[in-house]
């Protein structure tokens, strides 16, 4: 008996190349659903999320993120533990000087919950900002440097929090001083977006996130189930 298997037809590898295809979409739309997103605040227009390849873009309205109360879209969920969380974002739409885009960590979805967030501007510069009261005021730290398509990273050890901004996501420069803010284990991590204008949108895009480590799926999708394939002859 011949035991050598026989050469995949051309028909049995378009099917399966079929195949292999249908699983990319269906896990990588599945790792887009991981994700919850809704407004905070008063926004005055409502903001959305829309993933595409490799690309976040998220817009959002609201006075500001700042002072007491926030109003912003935010795409986030739970996380558990210490973590470094970096993002790239590509570009946003001048809505206000210091309109927002960027990574937050957040204790809750009210508009005074504590939080700290690392962030650019249209103008690119960075800032840090965090609350460390519920309902209290915001503490702001500059970044030194204007980068254009600016790579963020924030870094939570404990209840410690570092900021950083990059130019090429390889060599990182501190944002100031870290900055102390008792927050929970568990909070909600994801990206934030203001347009610093009620009811105006602004839209931000995010590229190459990676969240301690893991640069593609931040919550493990669940493997499809009900996929067959058919190899015929020709």
């Amino acid at each position: 008996m011949n035991s050598t298997p026989a050469a995949a037809t051309p028909v049995r590898r378009v099917v399966l190349a079929l195949v292999v295809f249908a699983v990319h979409a269906i896990v990588a739309t599945a790792a887009a659903q991981a994700w919850s997103n809704r407004d905070v605040g008063d926004v005055g227009a409502a903001g959305s999320f829309a993933w595409g390849g490799a690309e976040y873009v998220i817009r959002g309205s609201g006075a500001d993120i700042w002072e007491t109360r926030d109003a912003f879209h935010y795409v986030y969920y739970p996380w558990t533990g210490d973590g470094e969380f970096t993002v790239r974002v590509t570009g946003m739409t001048d809505t206000h000087a210091w309109a927002k885009a960027g990574i937050m960590l957040r204790e809750d979805l009210t508009p005074g919950s504590r939080h700290v967030m690392v962030c650019r501007n249209p103008g690119n510069a960075a800032g840090l900002y965090a609350r460390t009261t519920p309902g209290g005021a915001t503490d702001f730290t500059l970044g030194t440097y204007e980068i254009p398509q600016m790579w963020l990273r924030l870094v939570r050890r404990g209840n410690s929090f570092t900021g950083f901004q990059s130019a090429d996501g390889v060599s990182w420069r501190q944002i100031g001083a870290a900055v102390t803010v008792n927050l929970p284990a568990t909070v909600n991590a994801g990206f934030a977006v203001t347009s610093h204008d009620t009811g105006v949108l602004c839209t931000a895009s995010f590229t190459n996130y990676n969240f301690a480590g893991t640069p593609e799926y931040p919550i493990p999708p669940r493997a499809p189930s009900g996929l067959t394939a058919t190899a015929t002859s020709p």
